[in-house]
């Protein structure tokens, strides 16, 4: 059973950190879906008290917000390339992507749900105020934040179990030469074992 752990251990360095990897986009995907909904918002002034005021999504707000998607876009798909070649620091790169989409939740979509009655916004073709809008975009944000933190922690499993793996073999505790022409000799013995089976029947 330890050689099959060792074993599976050992693939690690052949092939590429993917979940994690995937992760990381399908959060990418998420957050693509929450700004398709955030800049749908066409309302520049609203009514409150008798009063007209300027909505946010008329300030220069949603050029900060524009330019961290641009950002955010860019490192999520650094931090999925990263993650997947095993480099261990993309895990604190995506933990902070992760506390970014959070933090997003009690900026646009708690505006928008604190004035559902003064937006108008068609979503998934259905006519309304900003209620159903506000309450995706909290749901996008969440799904990404919660993929970026899968991906972090995965990840970051994978590549200590990379590193404890690479340095047992350096140090020679693990000698994976040894450990396959064992797992070799069984296979040959099985193999003998059984034809010798078949000939007695």
């Amino acid at each position: 059973m330890d050689n099959l752990k060792v074993l599976k251990r050992d693939t690690l360095r052949y092939k590429k950190n993917s979940l994690p990897a995937n992760l990381a986009l399908l959060g990418l995907l998420f957050n693509c879906l929450y700004f398709c909904i955030l800049y749908g918002f066409k309302t520049s002034t609203m009514s409150i008290d008798g009063e007209t005021q300027t909505t946010w999504f008329a300030t220069i707000l949603i050029g900060a917000s524009v330019i961290l998607t641009l950002v955010m876009l860019l490192v999520n798909f650094l931090a999925s390339e990263g993650i997947k070649g095993y480099k261990k620091h993309f895990c604190i790169v995506l933990l902070v992507l992760a506390a970014v989409q959070i933090a997003r939740i009690f900026i646009y979509p708690s505006y928008v749900l604190k004035y559902s009655e003064q937006f108008n916004l068609t979503y998934f073709w259905i006519p309304g105020d900003g209620t159903l809008p506000g309450i995706m975009m909290i749901v996008w944000l969440c799904a990404s934040a919660a993929c970026l933190i899968a991906s972090a922690i995965i990840g970051y499993i994978n590549c200590r179990e990379l590193e404890s793996h690479l340095a047992e073999v350096e140090s020679g505790k693990v000698d994976m030469d040894e450990l396959f022409a064992r797992d070799r000799d069984e296979i040959v013995a099985s193999t003998s074992a059984d034809n010798s089976v078949k000939e007695v029947e």
